[in-house]
């Protein structure tokens, strides 16, 4: 501690702690300690905008990802048409039994078939893009891919009349498995759209 008079140092009084002496003046003072000052703790420290920005970022980017995983609630009007273009969809792909089923039967010509068969196709790739264009939820995805499987299968069922392709009938019957798969997991996407 310094002298408030002269600006010497001070010692502390041997007799009397609370008291110091300057030897300069030869006068007696109130003995306080020093206290460092202590640095506010509360005081708000300079922000790195860097590092502001890169979390702002970041938290529009975790929002973003959860509101795209997050399954939004539609109407009844939209899974309605969803429902709509399903059972055509459906109705379309077991047409294509029947048309198969008339020309094994000889009832129409391969020419009739084919004929047929492009018609019914043409018919499903028009179903599958209307789905398409439709909000895209799992559901409507699911049916999507029904429909471009059955597009598949009635490809392959073409190749195996026109062409005597019987490597057609292996991938006939795995398209038919996947329709199927597909079809069973349809009312659990229907119910995650309801919620």
């Amino acid at each position: 501690m310094k002298c408030p008079k002269c600006g010497g140092s001070l010692r502390q009084s041997t007799k009397d702690p609370s008291y110091g002496l300057c030897d300069n003046c030869k006068k007696k003072y109130k003995w306080v300690d020093e206290v460092k000052p202590k640095k506010n703790s509360n005081l708000k420290k300079k922000s790195n905008p860097k590092a502001i920005i890169t979390v702002l970022i970041v938290g529009i980017i975790v929002l973003s990802i959860i509101y795209a995983v997050t399954p939004k609630k539609k109407s009844d009007e939209y899974i309605q048409k969803v429902d709509s273009y399903f059972e055509q969809i459906n109705t379309l792909g077991e047409s294509y039994q029947d048309i198969l089923q008339t020309c094994i039967d000889g009832e129409i010509t391969t020419d009739e078939f084919m004929s047929q068969m492009g018609d019914a196709n043409s018919q499903m790739i028009q179903l599958t893009s209307d789905v398409l264009s439709l909000d895209e939820t799992k559901y409507s995805k699911k049916i999507a891919e029904i429909g471009n499987s059955y597009n598949d299968m009635a490809q392959e069922i073409m190749n195996y009349i026109n062409l005597g392709d019987s490597s057609a009938i292996d991938e006939i019957s795995s398209l038919a498995a996947d329709i199927i798969s597909d079809i069973e997991e349809l009312d659990t996407l229907r119910a995650q759209i309801k919620k």
